[in-house]
């Protein structure tokens, strides 16, 4: 039955029940909408959905996966010091990645 729906479908390998579809957007604005309007989910950092957290129509759920990793830099002018605080942020910065990675 799998080949009726459309779209990018498959059969769950364990269960042998169709799996739900995902949905890929490159825009953070179309993948809050889908969410909003769905029981969709997705991945965000708490910054990029705030006022949705505050405002309790978005949660965050307790899951903790020791392979995902977050994939960041730090992008500076070369022939520029960094003032201390930046590097205090640098730091800060890994030190959460620490905490979170030891999780």
């Amino acid at each position: 039955m799998s080949n009726l729906f459309p779209g990018k479908n498959h059969l769950d390998k364990q269960s042998g029940y169709l799996a739900p579809p995902s949905i890929t957007t490159g825009d953070q604005a179309a993948a809050r909408a889908i969410v909003a309007k769905s029981n969709a989910f997705s991945v965000a950092t708490p910054i990029q959905i705030e006022p949705w957290l505050r405002s309790g129509e978005f949660n965050i759920l307790d899951f903790h996966e020791p392979r995902m990793k977050i994939d960041y830099g730090f992008i500076y002018r070369q022939d520029c010091m960094l003032v201390p605080a930046a590097k205090a942020f640098m730091r800060h910065v890994r030190e959460i990645e620490t905490e979170v990675t030891h999780l």
